[in-house]
Protein backbone atom coordinates (compact mmCIF):
# COMPACT_ATOMS: atom_id res chain seq x y z
CA UNK A 1 0.00 0.00 0.00
CA UNK A 2 0.83 3.48 -0.69
CA UNK A 3 1.21 5.76 2.48
CA UNK A 4 -0.88 8.91 2.50
CA UNK A 5 0.73 12.25 1.47
CA UNK A 6 1.10 15.38 3.83
CA UNK A 7 0.68 17.12 0.70
CA UNK A 8 -2.42 19.30 0.58
CA UNK A 9 -4.74 18.60 -2.59
CA UNK A 10 -4.45 21.29 -4.68
CA UNK A 11 -7.51 24.03 -5.38
CA UNK A 12 -9.41 23.50 -8.39
CA UNK A 13 -10.81 26.96 -7.58
CA UNK A 14 -7.90 28.82 -7.32
CA UNK A 15 -6.74 31.44 -9.56
CA UNK A 16 -2.85 30.96 -9.70
CA UNK A 17 -2.44 33.83 -11.12
CA UNK A 18 -3.66 36.03 -7.79
CA UNK A 19 -2.36 36.46 -4.70
CA UNK A 20 -3.78 36.95 -1.34
CA UNK A 21 -3.92 40.56 -0.13
CA UNK A 22 -2.41 40.73 3.37
CA UNK A 23 -4.54 42.16 6.09
CA UNK A 24 -4.01 46.01 7.04
CA UNK A 25 -4.12 45.63 11.12
CA UNK A 26 -3.06 49.08 11.47
CA UNK A 27 -6.14 50.30 9.52
CA UNK A 28 -8.48 47.90 11.42
CA UNK A 29 -7.53 49.34 14.78
CA UNK A 30 -7.82 52.93 13.48
CA UNK A 31 -11.05 52.51 12.60
CA UNK A 32 -12.36 50.79 15.77
CA UNK A 33 -10.87 53.45 17.38
CA UNK A 34 -12.71 56.07 15.48
CA UNK A 35 -16.13 54.60 16.01
CA UNK A 36 -15.17 54.31 19.85
CA UNK A 37 -14.49 58.20 19.27
CA UNK A 38 -17.54 58.79 18.10
CA UNK A 39 -19.93 57.10 20.51
CA UNK A 40 -18.04 59.06 23.19
CA UNK A 41 -18.58 62.22 21.63
CA UNK A 42 -22.54 61.53 21.56
CA UNK A 43 -22.87 60.59 25.41
CA UNK A 44 -21.04 63.62 26.42
CA UNK A 45 -23.58 65.58 24.10
CA UNK A 46 -26.53 63.77 25.43
CA UNK A 47 -24.98 64.49 28.97
CA UNK A 48 -24.68 68.00 28.09
CA UNK A 49 -28.22 68.83 27.28
CA UNK A 50 -30.03 66.91 30.22
CA UNK A 51 -28.06 68.70 32.15
CA UNK A 52 -28.19 71.68 30.54
CA UNK A 53 -32.42 70.77 31.18
CA UNK A 54 -32.11 70.29 34.79
CA UNK A 55 -30.22 73.55 35.82
CA UNK A 56 -32.62 75.53 33.58
CA UNK A 57 -35.31 73.89 35.63
CA UNK A 58 -33.48 74.55 38.52
CA UNK A 59 -32.94 78.07 37.83
CA UNK A 60 -37.41 78.46 37.52
CA UNK A 61 -38.43 81.22 39.54
CA UNK A 62 -40.94 79.99 41.91
CA UNK A 63 -44.69 80.24 41.91
CA UNK A 64 -45.61 83.55 43.47
CA UNK A 65 -48.35 82.82 46.11
CA UNK A 66 -51.93 84.78 45.50
CA UNK A 67 -51.44 88.00 47.57
CA UNK A 68 -53.28 88.32 50.63
CA UNK A 69 -56.49 90.58 51.06
CA UNK A 70 -56.23 93.95 53.14
CA UNK A 71 -57.81 93.82 56.09
CA UNK A 72 -61.05 93.49 57.05
CA UNK A 73 -61.69 92.48 53.26
CA UNK A 74 -62.95 88.94 52.63
CA UNK A 75 -63.75 87.00 49.43
CA UNK A 76 -66.56 85.36 49.14
CA UNK A 77 -68.23 82.85 46.46
CA UNK A 78 -71.22 82.22 45.38
CA UNK A 79 -73.45 79.33 47.24
CA UNK A 80 -73.09 77.24 44.26
CA UNK A 81 -69.48 77.28 43.72
CA UNK A 82 -68.99 74.87 46.00
CA UNK A 83 -68.96 71.17 45.35
CA UNK A 84 -71.26 70.83 48.47
CA UNK A 85 -74.53 73.13 47.41
CA UNK A 86 -76.05 72.38 44.12
CA UNK A 87 -76.13 75.22 41.71
CA UNK A 88 -79.50 77.15 41.47
CA UNK A 89 -82.44 75.76 38.85
CA UNK A 90 -81.53 78.43 36.03
CA UNK A 91 -77.72 77.31 36.18
CA UNK A 92 -78.45 73.64 35.81
CA UNK A 93 -77.84 71.98 32.71
CA UNK A 94 -81.21 70.56 31.42
CA UNK A 95 -81.44 67.12 30.94
CA UNK A 96 -84.38 64.51 31.39
CA UNK A 97 -83.45 63.06 34.43
CA UNK A 98 -84.05 63.58 37.72
CA UNK A 99 -81.60 66.03 39.05
CA UNK A 100 -81.65 68.39 36.64
CA UNK A 101 -84.34 71.02 35.08
CA UNK A 102 -86.17 69.52 32.38
CA UNK A 103 -85.88 70.28 28.73
CA UNK A 104 -88.00 73.08 27.90
CA UNK A 105 -90.75 72.72 24.93
CA UNK A 106 -93.46 75.40 23.59
CA UNK A 107 -96.45 73.16 21.80
CA UNK A 108 -100.08 74.06 20.97
CA UNK A 109 -102.69 72.29 22.50
CA UNK A 110 -105.82 70.13 20.98
CA UNK A 111 -107.86 73.30 21.65
CA UNK A 112 -105.42 75.87 20.07
CA UNK A 113 -103.54 77.39 22.63
CA UNK A 114 -99.31 77.48 23.31
CA UNK A 115 -98.09 76.13 26.34
CA UNK A 116 -94.05 76.70 27.24
CA UNK A 117 -93.15 74.48 29.98
CA UNK A 118 -90.74 77.17 31.13
CA UNK A 119 -93.73 79.34 32.03
CA UNK A 120 -95.20 76.72 34.66
CA UNK A 121 -91.93 76.89 36.61
CA UNK A 122 -92.28 77.71 40.12
CA UNK A 123 -94.82 74.90 40.15
CA UNK A 124 -95.55 71.38 40.50
CA UNK A 125 -95.68 69.97 36.94
CA UNK A 126 -96.50 66.21 36.01
CA UNK A 127 -95.30 66.30 32.35
CA UNK A 128 -97.07 62.88 30.53
CA UNK A 129 -96.19 61.46 26.98
CA UNK A 130 -99.11 59.26 25.48
CA UNK A 131 -100.59 58.42 22.27
CA UNK A 132 -104.34 57.77 21.72
CA UNK A 133 -103.22 53.61 21.04
CA UNK A 134 -101.57 53.05 24.54
CA UNK A 135 -103.70 50.45 26.58
CA UNK A 136 -102.17 51.67 29.88
CA UNK A 137 -101.74 55.49 29.05
CA UNK A 138 -105.85 55.02 28.93
CA UNK A 139 -105.77 53.27 31.67
CA UNK A 140 -104.65 55.39 33.77
CA UNK A 141 -105.91 58.80 32.22
CA UNK A 142 -108.83 59.32 34.56
CA UNK A 143 -106.24 59.01 37.94
CA UNK A 144 -104.29 61.47 36.31
CA UNK A 145 -107.81 63.65 35.69
CA UNK A 146 -109.37 63.01 39.44
CA UNK A 147 -105.62 63.73 41.35
CA UNK A 148 -105.28 66.92 38.89
CA UNK A 149 -109.12 67.90 39.97
CA UNK A 150 -108.43 67.30 43.66
CA UNK A 151 -104.51 69.52 43.53
CA UNK A 152 -105.10 72.16 41.01
CA UNK A 153 -105.60 74.57 44.23
CA UNK A 154 -102.59 73.39 45.51
CA UNK A 155 -100.93 74.66 42.09
CA UNK A 156 -100.34 71.17 40.21
CA UNK A 157 -99.73 71.58 36.68
CA UNK A 158 -100.38 68.73 34.46
CA UNK A 159 -99.24 68.41 30.67
CA UNK A 160 -100.15 65.72 28.90
CA UNK A 161 -97.88 65.92 25.55
CA UNK A 162 -99.48 63.89 22.93
CA UNK A 163 -96.42 62.35 20.74
CA UNK A 164 -98.18 62.86 17.34
CA UNK A 165 -96.19 61.34 14.98
CA UNK A 166 -96.52 57.66 16.42
CA UNK A 167 -100.10 59.16 16.74
CA UNK A 168 -103.28 61.03 14.83
CA UNK A 169 -104.16 64.42 15.28
CA UNK A 170 -107.99 63.28 15.26
CA UNK A 171 -107.52 59.92 17.58
CA UNK A 172 -106.12 62.21 20.17
CA UNK A 173 -108.86 64.74 19.83
CA UNK A 174 -111.66 61.92 20.46
CA UNK A 175 -108.95 60.26 23.21
CA UNK A 176 -109.24 64.12 24.96
CA UNK A 177 -112.89 64.24 24.55
CA UNK A 178 -113.93 60.31 25.41
CA UNK A 179 -112.15 60.89 28.86
CA UNK A 180 -113.01 64.47 29.80
CA UNK A 181 -109.85 66.14 30.36
CA UNK A 182 -109.74 68.82 31.29
CA UNK A 183 -105.82 69.88 31.58
CA UNK A 184 -103.44 71.03 28.12
CA UNK A 185 -103.45 67.92 25.92
CA UNK A 186 -100.23 69.00 23.66
CA UNK A 187 -99.14 67.67 20.15
CA UNK A 188 -96.03 67.32 19.49
CA UNK A 189 -96.25 67.14 16.17
CA UNK A 190 -92.47 67.21 14.48
CA UNK A 191 -91.23 64.96 18.04
CA UNK A 192 -88.92 66.86 18.96
CA UNK A 193 -90.17 67.16 22.68
CA UNK A 194 -90.58 63.80 22.93
CA UNK A 195 -86.90 63.20 21.42
CA UNK A 196 -85.77 65.98 24.17
CA UNK A 197 -87.10 63.66 26.73
CA UNK A 198 -86.07 60.52 25.28
CA UNK A 199 -89.01 59.03 25.03
CA UNK A 200 -89.08 55.41 23.89
CA UNK A 201 -92.20 53.71 25.96
CA UNK A 202 -95.47 54.79 26.46
CA UNK A 203 -96.60 56.65 29.14
CA UNK A 204 -93.82 58.39 30.82
CA UNK A 205 -94.36 60.44 33.60
CA UNK A 206 -91.62 63.61 34.67
CA UNK A 207 -92.26 64.84 37.96
CA UNK A 208 -91.65 68.70 38.36
CA UNK A 209 -90.63 70.20 41.59
CA UNK A 210 -91.65 73.47 42.50
CA UNK A 211 -87.99 74.23 42.40
CA UNK A 212 -87.92 73.19 38.43
CA UNK A 213 -86.22 70.05 38.77
CA UNK A 214 -87.14 66.80 38.24
CA UNK A 215 -88.20 64.88 41.04
CA UNK A 216 -89.30 61.43 39.56
CA UNK A 217 -89.50 59.72 36.33
CA UNK A 218 -91.52 56.70 35.96
CA UNK A 219 -92.43 54.56 33.20
CA UNK A 220 -95.41 52.68 32.51
CA UNK A 221 -99.06 53.17 33.68
CA UNK A 222 -100.35 54.52 37.20
CA UNK A 223 -102.98 53.78 39.31
CA UNK A 224 -104.36 56.54 41.46
CA UNK A 225 -102.97 55.41 44.92
CA UNK A 226 -98.96 55.23 42.92
CA UNK A 227 -99.72 58.36 40.91
CA UNK A 228 -100.54 60.35 44.62
CA UNK A 229 -97.71 58.74 46.13
CA UNK A 230 -95.48 60.72 43.56
CA UNK A 231 -97.56 63.35 43.30
CA UNK A 232 -96.33 63.76 47.76
CA UNK A 233 -92.84 64.52 46.15
CA UNK A 234 -93.37 67.56 44.42
CA UNK A 235 -96.60 68.96 46.02
CA UNK A 236 -95.84 72.48 48.63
Amino acid sequence: MNEPSNTPAPDLFANPNVQPKPRNTAAILTAGGLGLLACCLVGLLVSAVVLQQRNRAANQPPIAAPATLPPGITATLPAFATPTAPPPPELRQMRPEPGYTPPDFTLASVGGYTHTLSEHFGKPILINFFTSWCGPCREEMPAIQSLFEQHQPDGLVVLAVNVTRDDYRSDVIDFAQDLGLTFPVLLDESGDAARAYHINSYPTSYFVGTDAVINEVVYGSMDAGTLQSHLDGILP
